[in-house]
């Protein structure tokens, strides 16, 4: 059963969740609230707002509305990117090839590129028929 959402008498937003009875009680969504379920699902919004009881455009807009639980998202953010980027880097030192190429490509802007090179008959030139304006006996 899903909860659904409804202001109080003062215009605090209050989500209602689904007790194991199918009652409904209220829970404030407070900046407090939002840091701990942030910190909890690891800065997935999607897991944040579930932990909280309301939609995740509920959670993005109460995010611009407490700029504390904001630079908590970041913060949170930041921290599991370094958490994989240390994984990665462990990866590397092991001489792990997939995971060289990997960096390579996303912080070094390495790309793979192929090249074919034509020639004509035993590597020599290749002669060109006239198309056209195009002058036919020229050699490229």
């Amino acid at each position: 059963m899903c909860g659904y959402l409804k202001w109080d008498t003062k215009q605090t937003f209050m989500a209602l969740a689904p007790r194991q009875t199918g009652h409904y009680k209220k829970m404030a969504l407070t900046a407090k609230k939002m840091i701990k379920a942030i910190e909890e699902s690891k800065g997935y919004i999607s897991g944040a707002a579930s932990l909280c009881g309301v939609a995740r455009s509920t959670f993005y807009n109460n995010l611009e509305k407490y700029p504390a639980a904001k630079e908590a998202l970041e913060n949170v953010k930041q921290s599991r990117h370094e958490y994989v980027e240390s994984k990665l880097m462990k990866q590397i030192d092991k001489d792990n090839l997939t995971a060289i190429i990997f960096y390579l490509k996303t912080q070094c802007g390495w790309a793979e590129t192929s090249r074919t090179e034509i020639t004509g008959a035993d590597g020599g030139n290749i002669r060109i028929v006239q198309i056209g304006g195009i002058n036919a006996n020229e050699d490229i």
